[in-house]
């Protein structure tokens, strides 16, 4: 997934660069990509708790983005994260690589937020369960992974999915040439 991960962000820097050079829009995405591809870079932080900076620019952003959206359903998804996160910490099947649960919290975030925001809520969701549990037990470092680039590499991993899904959902459930919402060249309302 690591090389999945990078080979997407460098795709998605490159792209916003592009589309920063033709239209001038995008510089924000362009500047944000850029650092967090430079912190991927760097190694954890700490001397017991080892933490990833690009995880902690992540877990920001996902701060400034569920306070900014002041939407129920992106605090919710970030809680339901955070808890899946929590409850999934002690199994085997999360040290064992690639868990149901990331992909299940994944798969959550990208519905739910339905855009490239999508990573930067799932980052801020598993943080805070890792925060919860270092906090419950500190204990937990020594045989648990916390505040790893894993989760920076699943967060872009989110991101694209959730643009994947926002494209599906845009292509099957457009706007008519009447004004109404249609889905497969449906009318939604009933007339």
């Amino acid at each position: 997934m690591e090389y999945a991960a990078i080979f997407v962000l460098f795709i998605l820097t490159a792209a916003a660069a592009m589309r920063l050079a033709t239209n001038g829009k995008g510089g924000k995405e362009v500047v944000f990509l850029v650092v967090f591809f430079a912190l991927l870079c760097v190694e954890p932080w700490g001397s017991k708790v080892k933490i990833a900076p690009s995880v902690i620019l992540l877990s920001v952003a996902g701060i400034v983005h569920v306070i900014k959206s002041r939407d129920v359903q992106i605090a919710l998804c970030t809680l339901c994260v955070s808890a899946a996160t929590v409850s999934a910490a002690g199994s085997t099947a999360a040290s064992a690589g690639l868990s149901w649960v990331t992909v299940g919290c994944v798969a959550l975030c990208a519905l739910v937020c339905k855009g490239a925001r999508a990573g930067t809520v799932y980052a801020l969701g598993v943080t805070a369960g890792e925060v919860c549990l270092l906090l419950s037990d500190i204990n937990t470092t020594f045989y648990l992974d916390l505040f790893t680039v894993q989760t920076a590499y699943a967060a872009v991993v989110c991101a694209v999915v959730a643009r994947f899904f926002a494209k599906i959902s845009e292509f099957c459930c457009g706007v008519g040439s009447d004004g109404n919402r249609k889905c497969l060249n449906r009318p939604l309302v009933m007339r």
